[in-house]
């Protein structure tokens, strides 16, 4: 596999699928699907290779996508890696001071129950703070995350950037027949901007008023491509894509404390898809299974921290119409597991792996996992 940056060179247009009319339907993701990104990939690299998008089909969609992650770019050109915020973190400010939270399972006792399904584990906050949660970072440094998957707590401070603001932008629809403005026709775009941001009161900026990082994106591609400009996105919105050495690697210290433990976490890096849902299809009715090219790893789910489902549909270009909705599991997702059977290298070989069912889901880098260790 091989690693690129993606630098978008104008705000992404991400729709959401949903029908565009005059009542509405704009509504658009504030960052891009492994789909989008994988289409991306795999379109420059039939250009490149001089691919026919007829006959070559099987070969091109067949082509590994792994992405993409949020990343942040220094001036001095150094590319640091970010992750989703895992849904096993809260934050809360009780005295304006940003504070984080862990939530974690806890077995029902004797004459304890929930309406959980399958017999899953409640989840509860590990202190007694009933504060409310407050906002806080999206995206986390991988530093931060690696911290947190080891079970220790990152400073707040050191989490992550600010993501990028929503760009909007108001347009007129044209008469067809005059190509002048359609008069009241108005309808709205909108979609992150991943440019250099300027200063703001107390920002820490370079002298020519501009923050000294900027955000991008980071994928792993089968293929090797040459730099160049492709299409990311809708409304033909170019991005930069160049090689890169900077895809995050398991730390040694998290592999040998994966590998003593029998209790793990499952972390999204992307969203994912699967058949039932929530819940992977790779597991049995005991919510025992493996995931995907792992035969040998058998875990047992035991509890599960899942925000809101997204949908995501589009237009199918082969057979020109549009694909069916189908419900994503969000980037952040955790999964805790007991580990009932491991084999040697099982983290190395689960780290930044797809785990979607299908295995075309898993080509377009639907369910990147990162696994961490669980404190019982």
């Amino acid at each position: 596999m091989h690693t690129y940056l993606l630098t978008p060179l104008a705000p992404l247009v991400l729709r959401t699928g949903k029908p565009f009319g005059e009542t509405g339907g704009s509504e658009s993701f504030p960052f891009p699907l492994p789909s989008t990104v994988a289409g991306a990939m795999r379109t420059t690299c039939a250009d490149q290779q001089a691919l026919n998008f007829l006959s070559d089909k099987e070969q091109i969609i067949t082509q590994t996508c792994h992405g993409a992650l949020p990343a942040q770019v220094a001036a001095n050109g150094l590319i640091k890696p970010l992750f989703p915020r895992p849904a096993d973190a809260r934050y809360v400010r009780p005295e304006n001071d940003l504070i984080l939270q862990r939530l974690s399972p806890i077995e029902p006792g004797a004459e304890e129950g929930s309406d959980l399904p399958d017999g899953l584990w409640p989840v509860f906050l590990e202190t007694a703070d009933k504060s409310k949660p407050s906002p806080g970072p999206i995206w986390w440094a991988e530093q931060a995350i690696q911290k947190w998957l080891q079970g220790d707590v990152p400073e707040p401070g050191s989490l992550g950037p600010e993501p990028p603001p929503i760009d909007m932008r108001t347009h007129v629809a044209l008469d067809p027949a005059t190509l002048a403005a359609d008069t009241g026709r108005l309808f709205q775009s909108a979609g992150p901007d991943f440019e250099a941001l300027r200063k703001k009161p107390g920002d820490q900026i370079n002298e020519n008023g501009w923050h000294p990082e900027r955000s991008a994106l980071m994928a792993r591609f089968s293929q090797p491509l040459v730099p160049t400009l492709l299409r990311l996105g809708g409304e033909v919105r170019m991005s930069a894509v160049a090689p890169c050495d900077s895809w995050p690697r398991l730390p040694e210290t998290l592999r040998a404390c994966l590998e003593e433990s029998r209790s793990i976490r499952l972390i999204l890096a992307t969203s994912a898809l699967f058949s039932n849902g929530w819940k992977p299809g790779w597991l049995d009715r005991n919510l025992t299974g493996s995931p995907p090219g792992i035969p040998g790893l058998v875990l047992r789910l035991k509890a599960a921290a899942v925000e809101r489902w997204q949908a995501i549909s589009g237009w199918d270009m082969a057979a020109k119409k549009p694909k069916a909705v189908r419900r994503l599991t969000p980037a952040g997702t955790v999964y805790w597991f007991e580990v009932l059977n491991a084999p040697k290298d099982w983290a190395e070989q689960l780290w930044l792996t797809p785990i979607s069912d299908n295995e075309q889901d898993r080509c377009d880098g639907f369910g990147l996992t990162v696994p961490g260790i669980w404190k019982r």
